[in-house]
């Protein structure tokens, strides 16, 4: 999905090289959120973000999929390396209250939460392009008839349903409390249909991968009714303020702004309804309690640290209405959001930033 535009480190170097400059400066950095169809108005950071609005500014978006907030840290501290303190900087940190919330071992020193990111220059050597991926990049339309052969062909890709049950032992570890069902038994449970869509990654075999791993992952996280779930967010939170209080410390003109995205389902009361439909079909299970969506324990408390640390913070869904049913800025069965979407929330943020319609 997310192969087309510059490579990770043909934009690093690109940013690297601004960072020289006396010209303010504006970093994003996010997993693929931020990454999905780079340097198009498909991507709603690119798009808000991109020094249209000023008269002199360098912009780079270093997100990266697949990545979390250590990986963010090391792009931010690489970019600041040679730059001078005193020009102006303002960095964009997407946060996906799925892959960025830190998952940690219960019997982990927690004070590494709290620790400062030590900049390592070998974190971006998996990213080295290789030849394939290279092709990709120059042909993009070879990724749209790949997808057409997954869709309309009854042999499976790589992802294997052993793939499948590997990949939910491993997420099962620190994303559930106690276990009740055994995964094969929870595997048994799932239509065929999407077991194949899966294994022709027709839909996010990861997705399918969690809900076979822990089917009330989405509730208990979002509502804080597990201890893994209460762990992960407070760490995700300690590592997320200390390094930006430490970075604006050494960095007097440094700015930042965090952009909070939830899963789908907790955008608007009147998408709730559509897209759990979607996810039970893949093995997960939510609440019957009505709700009020935006107003979960997750969102309320990551909202609140940020505001008590003076962190600016803009969380997406506070900018919809919850009247506006949004499925279809989503792909289907996929928690990231699909081109319609981006274009939507890029009038949104601009809306909310720069007061333009």
């Amino acid at each position: 999905m997310d192969v087309v535009g510059d490579s990770y480190n043909q934009r690093l170097k690109k940013a690297k090289k601004d960072s020289l400059s006396n010209q303010p400066l504006k970093l994003v950095v996010g997993d693929s959120f931020a990454h999905h169809e780079i340097g198009t108005d498909g991507n709603f950071f690119d798009s808000v973000f991109n020094c249209s609005d000023e008269n002199i500014c360098n912009y780079n978006n270093l997100a990266q999929s697949g990545e979390g907030l250590d990986f963010y840290l090391n792009s931010i501290q690489s970019v600041l390396e040679n730059r001078n303190k005193s020009n102006p900087t303002k960095v964009i940190i997407s946060i996906y209250f799925g892959n960025d919330i830190k998952v940690i071992n219960s019997f982990a020193n927690n004070n590494t939460c709290k620790s400062i990111h030590q900049f390592d220059e070998k974190i971006f050597l998996k990213l080295e392009d290789d030849f394939v991926k290279s092709i990709k990049r120059k042909f993009p339309s070879l990724l749209f008839i790949t997808r057409l052969i997954k869709a309309y062909s009854y042999v499976p890709t790589k992802t294997n349903i052993d793939t499948i049950l590997a990949n939910a032992r491993q997420l099962r570890i620190n994303r559930i409390d106690e276990i009740s069902i055994e995964i094969e038994d929870l595997a048994s449970r799932i239509d065929s249909d999407i077991i194949k869509s899966a294994q022709r990654d027709i839909i996010n075999p990861w997705e399918l991968s969690l809900a076979i791993a822990n089917p009330y992952f989405y509730d208990e996280l979002y509502y804080l009714k597990a201890l893994w779930a209460k762990r992960a967010l407070n760490c995700l939170l300690d590592s997320l303020i200390v390094n930006i209080q430490y970075l604006r410390e050494n960095n007097p003109n440094l700015e930042f702004l965090v952009i909070g995205i939830p899963d789908k389902f907790y955008w608007t009361q009147s998408s709730y309804p559509y897209a759990i439909k979607e996810y039970e079909r893949l093995g997960y299970k939510f609440s019957s309690i009505e709700r009020k969506v935006k107003d979960n324990p997750l969102s309320i408390l990551f909202a609140k640290k940020l505001k008590y640390n003076k962190i600016p913070y803009i969380y997406i869904p506070e900018l919809i209405s919850d009247k506006i049913n949004i499925i279809d800025w989503f792909y289907l069965r996929d928690m990231h959001i699909n081109t319609k979407g981006n274009k939507e929330i890029a009038k949104l943020l601009k809306k909310k930033i720069f007061n333009k319609k």
